[in-house]
């Protein structure tokens, strides 16, 4: 059985540092990736539609001079793909920041192997999967979640916390009936 290919969409400057990497984790002979290079943003939005990739990587040298903002509209034009931001060591504190608009995680361009682009493909791929199945544990009414994702989310959460040596505490409430006492509505 054929494994399937991952599909990354990279927009960055003329380094190509990124594709360089992953070139080299995944060997073109081997046929487990299919990547997709672009130099600009106004590129990389209609190129998102016509590859539907895995995962987008976006250099903040691309998404210049407001790149919170850039980096919205990418989320925008695919809210369902995660994405990771590639910046320069002087730009960390704005590719945190990135992380509240939209973005999964970042890497730092320098400090690039193998292993660190593989975490944050991996991470950002199983966040994305997580997200997506817990979002399909959501009542369709209330938006909360149903004892189902409650406990999947739980579960993932006190791993974290085990594996981090912290603490959990979870809080839970449980309305049956939708919060009705029993008694008639009205009278």
């Amino acid at each position: 059985m054929d494994e399937k290919k991952l599909r990354v969409l990279v927009a960055e400057d003329a380094t190509g540092e990124t594709s360089a990497t992953l070139r080299e984790m995944y060997p073109e002979r081997e046929g487990h990736l299919d990547l997709t290079d672009v130099g600009s943003l106004s590129t990389l939005l209609p190129t998102i539609v016509m590859v539907n990739p895995d995962l987008v990587l976006v250099d903040l040298v691309l998404v210049r001079p407001e790149s919170i903002e850039g980096i919205r509209r990418v989320r925008r034009a695919a809210p369902q793909v995660p994405l990771v931001v590639i910046a320069d060591k002087s730009e960390r504190e704005e590719a945190i920041r990135c992380l509240d608009a939209g973005a999964v995680d970042y890497l730092l361009k320098g400090f690039m192997d193998a292993r660190t682009v593989e975490r944050a493909l991996r991470t950002a791929i199983e966040r994305n999967t997580l997200s997506a199945l817990t979002d399909m544990l959501r009542d369709p009414v209330t938006a909360l979640y149903t004892r189902d994702g409650f406990l999947t989310l739980g579960a993932r959460a006190l791993e974290t916390a085990r594996r981090n040596d912290g603490t959990l505490v979870l809080l839970c409430v449980l309305l049956e009936n939708g919060g009705r006492s029993g008694k008639k509505w009205g009278r």
